[in-house]
This record gives C-alpha cells, structure tokens and sequence, in this order.
C-alpha cells in the first residue's frame, strides 16, 4: 500500500538575513513530497527555495533528516529551486534548517494518505523563455546575458547590441572597446508540467509542478530583497486554485532564463501566475489513476575534477555577470574567509567561491584536492511519470538529449538535486568559451560522462525501447 503526503515549512528565519539589511518580499519555504509504504518512510523529496546548497552539507542533512526519520539516506532528494534573491550562506543556521526539515518531514508523514494522480503536460509557449547564452562576434567567445536591458526584440528573436560593452563599462572597465550583435538562438525547454494528487475522498492533496528556467527576476535588480521569485507566485497560484501543498521543481536550466521587460518582485509575480493559469487551463479535465507503485533509484559515480582550475579563478574577474557582485573572486581569495563571509555586499556567488575554497581547495596555490567528485543520479517513479534527478546547474541539453530517446516516456529532468558544485556543460558549449566552464570543477567531457550514465539509469529502471 503506496501513500503520499505534502507539507510545507517557512525557513526564512533559518538565516539572520536582517543583520545584513534584508528585506523580505515574500518568504523562503521548504516543501516536502513523501512517499509511505506498508507504514514506513519510503523517500522524501525536498524541494527549497534557495539558490543552491554545496554538496558537502547536503550529504550532510540527508544523513541527519535520515536517522531521525528512520530513513536510507540514499532515499533523500533535497532540491533547491535556485532562487537567486536569497541571503548567502554565510548568515545560514544550518542546525535550525535542518530542524525545520525534519519536521516538515513528519508533517508530510503524518499526512500521507492513499492517492490517485493525473498527469499534466503542457507549454509555457513562445517568449518566455531565452537561451541566455549568445556567441559574440568578437573575441569574448560566448557571453552569457541575463536580462533584456540593451536587447532588441524582432520577429519574435532577441537580438543584443553594444551589451558587453555598456555592462564592462558600468563595472568600471571604460578602456575595454567591445561591440557585438548576435541571435539568441539556442537550446530551449518549453515543458511546463504537473503531477496532481487526490485522495480517496476527491480532494487535492498537493502537487509537484516542473519548469525549467532560471528564477532570476528579483537577485540581481532590486537589491538585497528576499524573495521565491516566480516559483512562489506559481505555487501559490495553484495552491489557491487546487487547495493541497505544491511543490516546485527546476529542471536542467543552466542556460535557461525567463523573458521579461519587468525584472522585479512583480514581474516574478505576473510570469508566476501566468504560468498557474497555463497548468490550471490545461487541466479542465483530468484522468486519474491510483498510485499503486512508487520506486526511487539512484546510479552513483565519480567525475574526474579539473587541473587547471586556478587558472580560470582568475578569468572570472573579467566576467562581467560575476563583475555585478560588486567583488570579483580575485580580491576574494586574499581575503581571509571570516572577514569575507561577513561582507554582505558579497552576496551569494562569491560567498559560495569561498565556501568551495574552504571545503575543497587548500591555500591560494594548491587546489582541487579530489581527483574525482562523488556525482549522484536519481530516478523517482511514480507510476507511469518519472522524474530524473541531477546534481549541479545542468544546461537544457540534458533535456533535449533524453526526450529524444525516450520520446515515448514521461521524463522529467530536475537538476539542482543533493548538492551543487556550479555548472555541468557540454563539451560543444565549452568550446564557445563563456564563464559557465570557467567556474566549474569538471573536466572536460563530464556532462558526457553523466548523459551515458543516465541513459543506462533510464534503461534499467523504467522498462521502454530507445528510439
């Protein structure tokens, strides 16, 4: 006997975020799906508002919410929506996050009952989402453009003009002379999904809703303003509509952002609710079937971390998208790690270089110490609807690759899953150069190496021919 269960828990206050000059616009929560069977915690997925968590503390928390749940750790999801608007970890409380999701947990245990679901697939349509990645026609190679401002819009295609160089220049390199146009053209993920869940009695009990595309409308234009960004307002939207607990899951959006003329809290809010209607609209009249089997998998391997990583450290003090943080990793990295972490005006990308710095580099000089870094796959199965969990921020063609073997199977791919460590980019990306590679651990060819373990994940649980 297969239950399921929702529930939901505000861990704003898990960070001192008002020592720091934070304002909240709308609060961070932790959502949680769990699986029960026979009267035992079968798997617990988490899914928080939060940019992301490095992997050594997510290992962390899934040991502790485990033993106090009765648990396999292996059971444990723990994906971050990757809203970007969020306090650094430097003002986390690890111990009283980590409380907050053990008793979410238990409320969603407590909760679980015997369900139906009906799945709901649809698309967010033409316009909301960009490549963000575009190929100057210079010498910068590919720049990565995370908003509108500066950029033309014809025949529904965003072009970009003289947008490297107003930003280098506003950053305070007015010497560098840069001017380029080029076509945002590259890989998309239209898929907006929805798993809804009914009990025995009609009633929405919750949901777990799957887009993929960066939650960047707030971070990088308001200041330090806490806010979900557009999964929030989605959510909310649903949950208003539905009743039940929702929860947001992000798919591989490493390239992926949302297109909009208005990047502030509103703006989240309107592209929030507009996707709401779109789910609400295609879902008139669903066809539910009792939830009879839920399997989670996993696939464990290791990936081969780079060489020449101190090198790139210094590249990234000429990018600009890292330039609006105000800090550049440079001047970060003579900085001792206390007086940085205590910096608010670092913010969390850079706080996040110190973290990795601190956890698994040694001094200035001598970096990545681990040959090979422990990589997780994952595999939740939900009757005929499966969702593939990754690590890291994985680029779309991820995506692409697995619908176009498996066209006839309901993959959902989630990234962001039990630990980030930057960027997973494929090897043709890295070749057009831009900041995505220059700040990831992996050697070359690890996006590869996790697309053919994937595959053979896919092919062992979930029985189908590949196309």
């Amino acid at each position: 006997m297969t239950k399921a269960g929702f529930s939901k828990v505000d861990i704003t206050k898990a960070f001192t975020y008002k020592a720091c000059g934070y304002k909240v616009n709308d609060p961070l929560y932790a959502r949680c799906f769990v699986l029960v069977q026979n009267d035992k915690t079968q798997q617990l997925t988490f899914s928080l508002d939060y940019v992301d968590f490095p992997e050594p503390l997510v290992t962390d928390y899934r040991r502790r919410i485990a033993k106090a749940l009765g648990i396999n750790p292996g059971k444990i999801v723990i994906h971050s929506t990757h809203a970007h608007s969020v306090p650094s970890l430097a003002n986390l409380n690890p111990d009283h996050l980590v409380k907050l999701l053990i008793a979410t947990a238990k409320k969603a245990v407590n909760k679980s009952c015997i369900t139906s679901t009906a799945f709901i697939k649809t698309e967010a349509g033409k316009g909301f989402n960009l490549n963000r990645r575009w190929d100057s026609k210079k010498n910068l190679g590919t720049v990565t453009v995370i908003d509108n401002n500066g950029c033309t819009f014809k025949n529904g295609t965003a072009y970009v003009k003289d947008y490297v160089k107003n930003e280098l220049k506003a950053l305070g390199f007015p010497k560098i002379n840069v001017s380029a146009s080029a076509k945002l053209d590259g890989t998309l993920d239209p898929d907006l999904t929805m798993l809804l869940f009914k009990n025995n009695h009609g009633k929405i009990t919750g949901g777990i809703v799957r887009y993929a595309s960066h939650p960047t409308f707030v971070a990088h234009f308001q200041g330090n303003i806490i806010s979900s960004d557009y999964p929030a307002f989605l959510l909310k939207a649903l949950e208003k509509h539905f009743g039940g607990d929702f929860i947001f899951l992000n798919g591989c959006s490493g390239d992926l952002r949302p297109c909009s003329k208005n990047y502030t809290c509103k703006g989240a809010e309107y592209f929030g609710k507009i996707l709401a209607k779109k789910l609400i609209r295609a879902s008139k009249s669903p066809i539910f079937s009792p939830l009879t089997k839920a399997v989670y998998s996993t696939k464990k391997i290791g990936l081969k971390t780079r060489r020449d990583f101190e090198k790139d450290i210094n590249k990234l003090t000429a990018n600009f998208w890292l330039l609006r943080e105000k800090n550049t990793p440079g001047s970060l990295s003579k900085m001792p790690i206390k007086k940085a972490r205590e910096k608010d005006a670092l913010r969390w990308i850079n706080d996040y270089l110190i973290y990795m710095n601190f956890t698994i580099f040694k001094g200035n000089k001598t970096f990545i110490t681990r040959k090979y870094w422990p990589y997780e796959l994952g595999i939740l199965s939900l009757g005929p609807v499966n969702y593939v969990f990754f690590q890291e921020e994985v680029f779309s063609k991820m995506t692409t690759y697995i619908k176009n073997h498996y066209p006839e199977m309901n993959l959902n791919t989630v990234a962001h899953s039990n630990g980030c460590s930057f960027y997973l980019v494929p090897n043709n990306e890295i070749k057009k150069g831009g900041y995505e590679y220059t700040a990831s651990i992996f050697e070359k060819g690890a996006f590869e190496v996790v697309q053919n373990n994937v595959r053979k994940l896919i092919s062992k649980c979930i029985p189908g021919k590949l196309s």
